[in-house]
């Protein structure tokens, strides 16, 4: 009889653990909210700008915006890292995958490969901006740019451009520039390619991203009407 009240308690003690590494109703960001199908994702080396898991809970939700092309529109509807989108045409489910605080992949899987848009992107508080351009983040002394097809840190002194090569980072060191509001930075090995920033607060935005329209909607029917507004 003492050997079984022992094992029951050390049962009870295992069970209680259990219960409070698991969160319920499912997965759940930093923040608390759950976030459907599998969201969570690595913050790489960006994570001092902003946790991966917390800018794609931003993106949950209806939105009409650019991408893949310049003049070329969508409605999305993402829930979780689940995106489903109409283009006018036709309908296509992929998957967000973020990279960075700025840059992000949509992934369409099919046959057992997968292929992948590139997208940039930054958000000013809950608002989005997204589509051809260049975006990125101040933080203190530091930048976070995403443009040229890299992803770009600079500390203040040194900069480094970093690329997703099919889930392996690989970093190069190059050269920025900030002068006044203006950010600089220059893609390695491409000669004088580079990206051009203003900074405006904590935001780093190119003249195409300035110019670009995204709105929010209240579901993804209203952001399908809204589509035909946004080829206007």
């Amino acid at each position: 009889m003492k050997i079984q009240i022992t094992f029951l308690a050390v049962g009870l003690l295992v069970g209680c653990g259990g219960k409070k590494d698991e969160p319920a109703g499912g997965d759940k960001t930093s923040s608390g909210k759950p976030v459907e199908d599998k969201p969570v994702v690595p913050s790489g080396p960006f994570a001092e700008f902003g946790r991966n898991d917390d800018i794609l809970m931003k993106f949950q939700g209806a939105w009409v915006l650019e991408t893949g092309s310049l003049g070329h529109y969508e409605a999305w509807e993402i829930k979780g890292n689940k995106v489903t989108s109409w283009d006018g045409k036709k309908e296509q489910t992929r998957e967000l995958q973020i990279d960075a605080p700025c840059a992000a992949q949509v992934v369409e899987k099919s046959n057992g490969g997968s292929s992948s848009n590139h997208m940039t992107f930054v958000f000013e508080g809950d608002k989005l901006h997204t589509g051809m351009g260049d975006a990125g983040i101040k933080k203190g002394d530091k930048i976070l740019a995403c443009g040229s097809g890299k992803i770009f840190v600079w500390d203040g002194k040194a900069c480094v451009a970093h690329a997703n090569m099919f889930g392996r980072w690989e970093n190069e060191a190059t050269e920025c520039k900030l002068e006044g509001t203006k950010f600089t930075a220059k893609r390695p090995g491409m000669g004088n390619m580079s990206s051009e920033f203003q900074i405006a607060g904590d935001l780093l935005l190119d003249d195409q991203m300035k110019r670009n329209k995204v709105e929010k909607a209240a579901s993804y029917a209203e952001a399908k009407t809204k589509l035909e507004t946004f080829k206007k």
